[in-house]
């Protein structure tokens, strides 16, 4: 079975949210990784000592351009649940109208 599974998902979901580190999803070899674990070690130092947060650069826009409609169903769920924690008005109606857009837009 082919397809883009949820961590997948979730993964391009962040990098469009902005949450990702480049190239966080798709290191080749174990020594790319641990570079890629002391950028990580850096940037979450950076976010804490000013204080940003996701709430900072999540927005209703950012949502509607991680709509996926080749993801998994269980990822609409993480999506509410995350818009929820940002007090984003993103539903399930929402989310369904996007992804039809997409669909029928030949995306």
């Amino acid at each position: 079975m082919v397809g883009m599974y949820t961590a997948n998902t979730m993964a391009s979901a962040c990098k469009l949210w902005g949450m990702a580190l480049p190239f966080n999803s798709s290191q080749f070899c174990h020594l790319a990784k641990e570079s890629s674990q002391t950028s990580a070690g850096f940037a979450l130092r950076n976010l804490l000592e000013n204080d940003i947060k996701p709430s900072n650069f999540i927005t209703r826009k950012s949502f509607e351009n991680a709509a996926q409609p080749e993801g998994p169903p269980n990822a609409v769920l993480h999506f509410l649940a995350i818009a929820k924690l940002q007090m984003l008005s993103f539903t399930w109606m929402i989310f369904k109208e996007l992804v039809i857009l997409l669909i029928f837009s030949g995306f």
